[in-house]
């Protein structure tokens, strides 16, 4: 496909899928499930047919390759896979029994949309989960084809995160560790949990939540050194990062968009005062998912740890209808879809992030 073609098809798949995601509001069952399997399926196929699409494809495809050849011992021991999680290796091994390198391409994608779909549907029903899904595959599920392994290990704490409402911290932890042996960042979403107030349902106060950003304030500023700290206790999944603690040629371009976006919504919901504490504690995370992306203007790779304080952006847009009155709410859909779009056109077509455009399949 050209570049053009391939915008179209991606903003056409994914707009029918959001469409498909839609009929979750149907009361028939047959409707509604038809809906939803059409809506997770449709993206899952389009990545798992990628060929070279996707700045990690290639390193991807030949892990999975050296996996397929390799025992379950051989894989635990192999030098060129010591920065893949045990989690990561082994499903991708059980997976080579049944298929190719498509097939794992497509299970990886298909469980990323799960957890996401499976969350909204459960947890968010309240929000317009439609344009929140919207969001997700035009923004989020895009990117996951350069940061495949992370991505899933988010959308699993954005799965996990409803232990947190519930006051479980044990399962919620347990959760954190099965996406750790996914993808070992999913460590620093711990501490979300301790930003919501089990007992009274809400958000901390500010008086808890500001030392709270101080100290990741302070992390932010010497995280290399506290690397270094860590290394020199000889933990074995710190070597591998070790490699960030170099400069490259970062431009965090999409800071300022990101600023700009919570900016907004801040502001919106402290003039409509709408008391929503779920709202309240997404736009905390926002916050700090500002403070790690601030790292992007130097280095590229440390700024993704904000993905998991920056997941549930997803629910914010959904809730920005609940600020304006019904009759506004058709139109400010249709205004956040195309802002949705603007932002996939100048992210992925004009600047090329992730090298997801042109897509091309195996011929």
């Amino acid at each position: 496909m050209s570049k053009i073609e391939s915008l179209i098809f991606y903003i056409v798949i994914f707009s029918v899928s959001t469409f498909f995601f839609s009929f979750y509001k149907y009361k028939n069952a047959l409707l509604r499930r038809g809906g939803l399997i059409m809506a997770i399926v449709l993206p899952a196929i389009v990545a798992g047919a990628r060929y070279h699409v996707g700045t990690d494809w290639d390193n991807y495809n030949y892990n999975f390759t050296l996996i397929r050849s390799l025992t379950f011992d051989g894989i635990l021991q192999h030098k060129l896979l010591s920065n893949s999680e045990i989690g990561f290796k082994i499903v991708v091994k059980i997976l080579s029994f049944i298929g190719n390198n498509e097939l794992i391409f497509f299970f990886f994608a298909l469980m990323t949309i799960v957890f996401v779909a499976d969350t909204l549907l459960k947890e968010y029903v309240e929000y317009d989960i439609t344009i929140s899904y919207f969001m997700f595959l035009f923004v989020y599920f895009s990117n996951s084809f350069n940061i495949m392994r992370q991505t899933l290990a988010v959308a699993i704490v954005f799965w996990g995160m409803r232990k947190i409402y519930n006051g479980k911290f044990i399962e919620y932890f347990i959760i954190i560790i099965c996406a750790t042996m996914i993808h070992f960042t999913a460590i620093v979403a711990i501490p979300i949990y301790f930003l919501w107030n089990k007992r009274k349902s809400r958000t901390i106060k500010n008086k808890f939540f500001i030392p709270f950003f101080c100290v990741v304030g302070v992390m932010v500023l010497f995280w290399r050194q506290i690397l270094g700290v860590v290394q020199k206790l000889g933990s074995p999944f710190i070597a591998k990062y070790l490699i960030y603690l170099e400069n490259n040629n970062a431009r965090n371009r999409d800071f300022y968009v990101k600023v700009l976006f919570f900016l907004s919504i801040f502001l919106l919901y402290n003039v409509t005062k709408i008391k929503d504490e779920k709202m309240k504690l997404f736009l905390q995370m926002g916050s700090i998912n500002l403070l790690i992306a601030t790292t992007g203007f130097y280095i590229t790779f440390f700024k993704r740890l904000g993905l998991y304080y920056e997941m549930p952006a997803i629910i914010l847009v959904g809730a920005i209808n609940k600020l304006f009155e019904s009759k506004s709410r058709v139109l400010i859909n249709v205004f956040l879809e195309f802002l949705i779009i603007l932002y996939f056109i100048l992210v992925f077509h004009v600047i090329g992030d992730s090298q997801i455009i042109p897509y091309q399949i195996r011929l």
